[in-house]
């Protein structure tokens, strides 16, 4: 009985976010080219640089770059020919923390969204590589092994399972607040839990063989009042994670959090600082540690303006999102937040949080912190794909250049959870995910909202 039960809690999480479908219209489409094209001609931002690079001819032979030359028209035999003149090539967009099987629906709105749909929803928003950060590890290698064999159009995934915390803390609390009872009640059996240095062992061992990347743990009080993991069970946890040789992503939310998980060990922070107000010690520790920061402002933004009843969509909303997801979140139908005493209680603490929002982001800057681009998206009423552009447009809100934006999203993402990464920079023999652009995106950031081509797994796509 116990089996059929959980069974019935996975199929009810499965049925309210996404499923798996071929048949539905594509928004990007494939352009037909050997396996061996040159784009010529072109200006390259290589996704490290502040500078770019005029009249290059990049080469790409089975989705790798192959070679990086100036332009010369003479040398193009045995390669189809992609004409970059007066167009900038840069980077595929990296989104270093999604959720990529739930899709944005709010618990008052729910809707099935095909699988299709969000991976070519972040393709069409030129997003060529993503980080699942919380999600069914044995799901997300089904879609990633489907993806590469019958080469759908995705994204690279990459992806941890659910994270690990402790017993009623985030995401229990939340997750009791949507799910029915009695499939609430078995909750407990799919989040790993630990509960003292014992259990670390044992349960970052059966982690890590559900064949993750990394592996993702809570410090964090949501809600307000809920418990926080410990300093010794984070460590224990850190530090096992580490001898079978992963990466540790730590979700935190205040500078506690934040110091903890740092001193523990942590190889990435998910979230940046959005609760309490930094003081300088605090923020020169966390800054000058190096240790990446996933920031997600916009999660926190929409999140208030949802319980505020006042969000607005963009246009790229408008298009991808579904229009009953949307509905949920842009009329009056947002207020029945309050239904949900728990998800209400978070968000609500978001919107008294707010005013310290920037001045936290400013001081980690002044200490030269390492923020990455990430967005959250799949969280109630965050799209995939079109929460990459709030992303970027609330961080140069918050202070950051086009070029600090682009690079966050671009080449230092690459890194935060690989050493040795093979993608997130125009570079000889590094993976050919790029996007053609028609005009300089150091100067206007907006021009990648607009690709003309995107580049990845060796396909070339255009919107339709």
């Amino acid at each position: 009985m116990l089996i059929n039960i959980k069974l019935l809690l996975i199929i009810w999480i499965s049925l309210t976010t996404n499923f798996f479908c071929l048949g539905q219209k594509s928004i990007v489409s494939r352009e037909e080219l050997a396996a061996r094209y040159v784009i010529s001609n072109a200006t390259i931002f290589n996704g490290r640089d502040s500078i770019l690079i005029p009249n290059q001819d990049v080469f790409v032979n089975k989705g790798r770059i192959e070679k990086i030359t100036e332009t010369n028209t003479r040398s193009y035999e045995g390669y189809d020919l992609i004409n970059g003149t007066n167009k900038y090539l840069m980077p595929g967009l990296i989104d270093a923390h999604i959720h990529i099987h739930s899709n944005g629906s709010t618990p008052w709105s729910k809707k099935r969204v095909k699988n299709k749909r969000i991976t070519q929803s972040l393709l069409f928003c030129g997003i060529t590589t993503v980080f699942d950060l919380g999600g069914n590890a044995k799901q997300s290698e089904k879609l990633r092994r489907k993806a590469k064999k019958e080469r759908i159009f995705s994204p690279d995934l990459y992806f941890s399972h659910y994270p690990i915390t402790i017993s009623d803390s985030h995401p229990l609390p939340a997750s009791r607040d949507i799910i029915p009872f009695p499939l609430s009640k078995l909750l407990n059996r799919i989040i790993p839990i630990v509960e003292n240095k014992e259990m670390a062992k044992i349960e970052v061992g059966k982690y890590v063989k559900r064949n993750v990347d990394f592996v993702k743990i809570i410090c964090d009080e949501m809600p307000l009042g809920s418990p926080v993991m410990s300093y010794e069970i984070l460590k224990s946890i850190i530090e096992e994670t580490h001898s079978l040789n992963y990466k540790a992503v730590v979700h935190v939310g205040s500078s506690e959090n934040a110091i903890n998980a740092i001193k523990a060990g942590a190889d990435v922070l998910a979230h940046g600082i959005y609760r309490g107000k930094l003081s300088e010690e605090d923020a020169k520790f966390i800054a000058e540690s190096k240790i990446p920061i996933i920031y997600t402002l916009f999660v926190f933004e929409l999140s208030a303006q949802l319980t505020e009843g006042i969000y607005n969509p963009t246009q790229f909303d408008s298009l991808l999102l579904d229009q009953k997801i949307l509905k949920g979140i842009t009329t009056n139908q947002a207020l029945q937040i309050k239904n949900y005493p728990v998800i209400h209680a978070i968000t609500s603490n978001l919107v008294n949080e707010r005013e310290n929002w920037r001045s936290n982001l400013d001081l980690l800057r002044k200490y030269g912190a390492k923020i990455i681009v990430g967005t959250d998206s799949g969280t109630p009423g965050l799209g995939h794909g079109t929460a990459i552009y709030h992303e970027i447009d609330e961080l140069l809100k918050y202070g950051l250049t086009n070029y600090e934006v682009l690079r966050a999203a671009t080449y230092l993402s690459s890194s935060t959870y690989m050493d040795k990464p093979s993608f997130g920079f125009l570079n000889e023999g590094f993976e050919a995910d790029m996007l053609l652009l028609n005009n300089n995106p150091l100067q206007e950031i907006n021009a990648v909202k607009y690709p003309s081509l995107i580049f990845t797994n060796g396909l070339i796509f255009k919107r339709n």
